[in-house]
């Protein structure tokens, strides 16, 4: 009966107070519904995340978490080229993001917590790449055909396991892209599912 006590007077703990830490992950990525676009299909492909993070809690169960990411973006895609040839390619966008995201904790106990997020995405365009044909060794830099800048919507949930002042983080998230990542007349925006690890530290 006293530790069955303990566990609830525990789970009514709030969020750490400032957790600072690092994600490793990987994007599942594809572009939305095509429309005038070169583009003949598109498939989800996978790139690998990373980054870091800091996160403060506001109210007892609430926090703010801001991230500086690299985050590569793109899809396995079928075009024609100016030779009016079929090409297969991973087309790779690779974007610096900062993302900034409200948090609520759902504790179940003392080291154990579930928690959900939604935010917004910012990111930075650094280079768009085709990697053309198998083996996708033949590659192209198409960066200037790209918007530099683009935005989204991020939500997701993960759980936090701690052991002492260090916090275990799996997470998944999804990136609902709200502007088009072509400077023509495309209609075609990001799409991400993310599974990722973080690691913090409670300061």
């Amino acid at each position: 009966m006293l530790l069955f006590f303990t566990l609830i007077a525990n789970a009514q703990q709030g969020l750490p107070k400032f957790q600072a830490g690092v994600r490793f992950g990987y994007n599942y990525a594809s572009f939305s519904e095509l429309k005038n676009s070169d583009l003949l299909t598109i498939d989800r492909n996978r790139f690998v995340m990373a980054g870091a993070f800091a996160q403060v809690r506001v109210l007892k169960k609430f926090g703010l978490r801001a991230e500086l990411l690299y985050n590569p973006q793109g899809a396995l895609v079928n075009y024609y080229d100016s030779n009016n040839v079929k090409v297969e390619a991973i087309r790779k966008l690779s974007y610096t993001d900062i993302t900034l995201s409200a948090i609520y904790n759902f504790r179940v106990l003392k080291f154990v917590g579930v928690y959900a997020f939604a935010g917004y995405n910012y990111s930075s365009l650094s280079s768009v790449k085709d990697a053309v044909q198998q083996p996708y060794t033949n590659t192209q830099t198409i960066t200037d055909r790209f918007e530099k800048n683009s935005s989204g919507l991020i939500g997701g949930l993960g759980i936090r396991m701690r052991v002492s002042n260090i916090n275990i983080l799996p997470e998944v998230r999804y990136l609902y892209g709200l502007t088009d990542v072509e400077k023509n007349n495309s209609i075609a925006k990001n799409r991400v599912f993310t599974a990722s690890l973080g690691v913090s530290v409670t300061l």
